[in-house]
Parts: structure tokens; sequence; C-alpha cells
């Protein structure tokens, strides 16, 4: 009798694309996937822990999800992802709804940890060495977009961070398997690719001894049927003019960067060891945009960190006037056990870490809102992604990434179809989104 296997997915695009490659192994080693979790067999729960909030939703939904085997088909739940890298023994004495915790290194070992389950018997299958080369996968995103992991692992060593612990240290992919995994891509449809990894910057400084990203950006824009490259957690403290040079003069690099700064106060960048200054955020932010004048600026950051001031939040706010990213993220620092930041003193109280992380996001929504302003009466190539109703779709220009930005509205006569590149005029701009008409070549809309 066939058994169905539902994989959920948490946390980041990173952890998608690890679920994209269980999702291949149980096919190939013969269970038919299902998107139902009420109607599986089994689930597998592709967890995030990277946080105390995403440990949380991880949780529950280990919880909710065991229900299932009380009131529902399910007969099996494994546990697989960071949490399970970081709470291992905890789950297995706390949690007896999982049946199985197995590490996420090697995916057909998730799946014939199946196999291994009894009656009686929990399992506990880690494996140490993580495989990052090329490994087929079935794609979860839109059959025109996927992501790309360059990279696994971490060496920046940020005092409040704990994926050094979880995932080890950088190691980077070979540009010719990615070349291969993208050309492969490219014959299914895909137009876009994203890049991420825990910092794609730093990509190629393990095998290369060098900053290769420029390299890989350069083999990947020979790719026939690839339209966008898309680059995405790109740590300020490496970017080089040689990579601000691709940018601009790559055609199929997208205008567009997520550079993650998480704060511009020299003695808390200090304390983060983060390698950059307010200086050189600064100097680093003025040269992106005085060689790519249309590039969008995505960032992302902490308030709360242990012993921030008020002097030292309000320079923050200072420093986003004066910057006018394009989209921000922001997050209130987690007290996580296992990191240098953990024992640092002068912890700053929940609520004041709730009132700062909105008083920085209404800050950055006015900012956002004055540059979607100056986009008007622009044209844009744009992304069809859904039909909204008769004449109306949503997509996405170059200065939207998936599922972190906004989105670009086009109201078309023409029939227009997902994965479909079209120009359109802007005519409208919101906080985050964009509405406007297609365009057609001569000039109308």
């Amino acid at each position: 009798m066939e058994q169905k296997i539902c994989v959920i997915s948490l946390g980041c695009s990173k952890n998608l694309v690890e679920s994209e490659h269980i999702i291949y192994a149980a096919q190939k080693l013969g269970y038919t996937l299902t998107g139902d979790i009420n109607n599986a067999d089994i689930a597998i729960i592709n967890t995030c822990g990277f946080i105390s909030d995403a440990t949380s939703e991880s949780i529950q939904y280990i919880i909710n999800t065991g229900r299932l085997k009380e009131n529902g088909k399910l007969k099996y739940l494994l546990v697989t992802g960071c949490m399970v890298e970081r709470y291992r023994d905890e789950l297995l004495h706390e949690m007896p709804e999982i049946d199985a915790i197995v590490s996420s290194s090697n995916p057909e070992d998730i799946i014939r940890a199946i196999e291994s389950i009894g009656d009686s018997k929990r399992l506990c299958c880690i494996k140490d060495n993580i495989n990052i080369e090329e490994y087929p996968r079935i794609l979860s995103t839109p059959s025109y977009m996927a992501y790309i992991k360059i990279s696994e692992g971490c060496n920046n060593n940020c005092s409040f961070c704990t994926i050094p612990a979880i995932k080890g240290k950088y190691r980077s992919r070979t540009i010719e398997n990615i070349v291969k995994e993208v050309r492969h891509l490219s014959r299914r449809g895909v137009k876009e690719i994203i890049l991420v990894a825990q910092d794609t910057s730093r990509y190629g400084i393990d095998i290369y001894h060098r900053y290769a990203i420029t390299d890989l950006l350069e083999a990947l824009g020979e790719i026939d049927g690839i339209k966008w490259i898309r680059l995405m957690y790109c740590y300020p403290e490496a970017i080089t003019d040689k990579l601000i040079e691709t940018i601009k003069d790559q055609p199929k690099v997208c205008h567009y960067l997520d550079m993650p700064i998480q704060h511009c106060s020299n003695r808390i960048l200090k304390s983060m060891h983060r390698d950059s200054s307010k200086n050189n955020l600064i100097s680093i932010i003025n040269r992106l945009r005085e060689n790519i004048p249309d590039i969008v600026l995505r960032t992302t950051l902490m308030v709360g960190y242990p012993g921030e001031s008020d002097r030292e939040f309000n320079e923050l706010l200072d420093f986003i006037n004066e910057m006018e990213f394009d989209n921000v993220g922001t997050f209130a620092y987690s007290r996580e056990e296992g990191t240098e930041a953990f024992d640092l003193p002068d912890q700053i109280k929940q609520q004041i870490k709730i009132q700062r992380k909105q008083k920085v996001m209404i800050t950055q929504r006015d900012i956002s809102y004055s540059r979607n302003q100056n986009r008007i009466n622009n044209v844009y190539e744009v992304l069809i992604e859904k039909k909204i109703s008769n004449g109306k779709y949503m997509g996405r220009y170059f200065g939207q990434a998936p599922e972190v930005d906004g989105i670009f509205y086009v109201n078309s006569k023409v029939n227009l179809t997902p994965g479909q590149f079209v120009k359109a005029i802007t005519r409208r701009a919101y906080v985050y989104d964009l509405e406007g008409e297609y365009y057609e070549e001569d000039g109308t809309s």
C-alpha cells in the first residue's frame, strides 16, 4: 500500500532548499507526496531554531502535527533541521509525539529513517558531515523561479548568532557544480534564480582562497534562459568594488542587494564582532548608489542588543533616515544560549525591545513610501506571478524579492500568464507595493 509523505518547511529560504532535496529523496525511494497534512501517513517537519521565536513556532508545529496521530491517519512524525542540531536531546526526552529525529545532512538518510521506526522505538540519527554538493530536488517554488544555495555554514561568529554552532564552518559549492544545477533548472523553465547562503559575499573564500562571488555571477550570467539573478544575504564587510562593478555591468544580475548591517553604532558593531564601522557602512552604501543609481537596497536591523542605550538607538534611527534604505527587516535581539551575547550585562527588557522595533518600522514606512513615490511614471520589467481578477495581475519588478518585499500590481487588457516578463508603467505607489499598467513597446498603456 502506498504511503503518503507531507514535508513541512519552516524558516528561511535556505531551509526550503533542504526541504526540496528531502521531497526528491522521498519520491526517489517510492513514497507518494502530498501537500495536505490531513491526508498524509508520514509527516516530516524541517525545523528552524535560529532564534527563540523560530524555535517556538517549530515546537507548535510539532505539537499540532502530533495530534493528527491521535485523531487522523498520520502514523509517523519525523523532525529534522536546525532545531534538531541544537536541541536533539531535549526533543527526544520531552516530545513523545516525535517518532524520529534525523539530521538534514543527507536527504535519503532522512527518508530511510522511516523504515527504522518501530512501534516502541524512537530513533536519533545524526550526521555531522553535511554534504552541500548538488543533490536533485523537486521545486516547491513557482516553476519560473528557484533558490540556489551556494554555500553552507558561516565563519563570521557574530556574538548573537547560533548559526556557526548549528551549521559549522563556511563551505562553498564549486562554480561548476552550481552552474550545472542552474543549467538544469533553466531547461525546466526557471527564469529567476535567487542566490542564498549564510553569507553570499564571502562565497569561495574556503575553496578558491578569495572572494569568488563575482566569478560565480559572471558564469551564471552566461546561462541561456536565465533572466534575473538576485543576490541575498550579502554582508557589507565583503562587498568589494569588483562586486559593485559586476552588479552594474552584468545584465542579468538584478540591481538589488540584500545587505544585513544589524546596527550602525561602532560600539555595538564591535561587540557583535561585525567587521564594519558606521563610516564603512556609509561608504559602501554611497559607492553602491554612485555606481548603480537605480539599485534597490534592503537591510536587516537588530534592536535591543545588550547594552543598547537610548542614545545608540536614536543614532540608529538617524542612520535609517540618512541612508534611506528601500526596505528594512527589523528583529528584536533574542537571547540565545551558547552565544557570547547571552552572558553580556545590561540585557534589554522585552517591552523596550518591542517598542524600539515598532519605532524603526514606523520610521522606515515613511522612507519606503517616499522612495516608492519616486518610481511613479517609471517603466519597469515585471515578472507576472498570479492573476488576481480579470485585467489585474500581481508580480514583481527587479527591486522586489519574493516573500520579503512588496508586490507590483499590473492592470492589463492583454491576457498575461505567470512566469511572463512584461513592461509596466508605474501609476500608484504604496508603502511596500507599486501599481501600474501594462506598457506596450510603442509607449502606449
